[in-house]
């Protein structure tokens, strides 16, 4: 006999139980495989990996983080952040695009 789900359909709770592990499952696979990319462009001295550790330099030395741990950069600009990395403000900005569409980093220019 199969059991009644929450939203009235007949579909075996186990199941459900098996696609949330299994999403689980993936999005920690996912964040592995970014941290894993991410310790190779580093090691590899790219600009994405010398944007990344310098903004955890930063995280760890400098800036003053908010509850949820944002790191707030007021006395730095971009152009700082470059000279800083080694890097033109261009690779920065591409960096910078890459680390936020992958939903890394969530980062806003002040005016």
């Amino acid at each position: 006999m199969k059991s009644v789900n929450r939203n009235g359909s007949r579909a075996p709770r186990r199941q459900e139980q098996g696609e949330g592990n299994m999403q689980v499952v993936q999005s920690l696979a996912r964040r592995i495989n970014t941290m894993a990319l991410l310790l190779y462009e580093i090691k590899a001295g790219t600009p994405l990996g010398k944007t990344v550790e310098l903004l955890l330099e930063l995280f760890r030395r400098e800036g003053t983080t908010t509850p949820n741990g944002a790191l707030i950069l007021t006395n730095l600009s971009r152009l700082d952040l470059a000279e800083l990395a080694e890097l033109s403000a261009a690779e920065l900005q591409e960096s910078l695009d890459r680390l936020a569409r992958d939903s890394i980093i969530i980062y806003r220019i002040s005016p």
